[in-house]
C-alpha cells in the first residue's frame, strides 16, 4: 500500500522492488539480474563471465556464489516489506560452475519476526543441478514504504 492508501498488485509490488534494486551498485558491478519475486521469496541470476566471475579453476568463484545468495536474501525481504542486514550467512558447496553457464539463486523466508528473518537459499545452474544450499539470518534495520508484509 502507498501513500493514499493504494493497493498495489503483484506485479506492481514486484516492478517496484525491481526499480529499487535497479540502484544496487554492487548488483550492477557483478551483472546479476532480479529473475522473480513473490511475497516471501526472490531468485536472482546471472551468466558466468571467464573474465569477471571465475576462479583460478575457471569455475564460478565461491565468493560471487555467496553474493548471488545474499542479494537473493535482500530481496526476499523486501517482498515483505524490509529493508535488512545479513547478520550470518552458512554456505554449503556442492557442485562448481562452469563458465559461460547461467545460475540463479533462490532464498525463501522461513522465520521471521519484528527484527529478525531467516532464509533458506539455493543455488542452480541452467540445467537444474545443486550447486550450493545456505541459511542466512537477516536483521529488519528499516521498513520499505509501501510494500505491505502479505500480498
Amino acid at each position: 500500500m502507498l501513500e493514499g492508501g493504494v493497493i498495489l498488485t503483484p506485479s506492481e509490488i514486484s516492478a517496484y522492488i525491481k526499480e529499487l534494486y535497479a540502484h544496487n551498485s554492487f548488483m550492477k558491478l557483478c551483472g546479476i539480474r532480479i529473475i522473480d519475486i513473490a511475497c516471501g521469496k526472490a531468485r536472482v541470476g546471472l551468466r558466468i563471465d571467464p573474465d569477471r566471475h571465475t576462479n583460478v579453476n575457471n569455475k564460478l568463484h565461491g565468493g560471487l556464489l555467496m553474493t548471488l545468495m545474499d542479494n537473493a536474501t535482500g530481496i526476499a525481504a523486501a517482498s515483505v516489506g524490509k529493508r535488512v542486514v545479513t547478520v550470518s550467512m552458512t554456505v554449503d558447496f556442492i557442485k562448481a560452475a562452469e563458465a559461460g553457464t547461467f545460475v540463479e539463486a533462490e532464498a525463501v523466508i522461513s522465520y521471521r519476526d519484528a527484527a529478525n528473518i531467516n532464509m533458506s537459499m539455493n543455488v542452480l545452474d541452467e540445467n537444474g543441478r545443486m550447486l550450493a544450499t545456505g541459511m542466512s539470518c537477516m536483521l529488519a534495520i528499516a521498513d520499505f514504504p509501501g510494500i505491505p508484509d502479505k500480498w
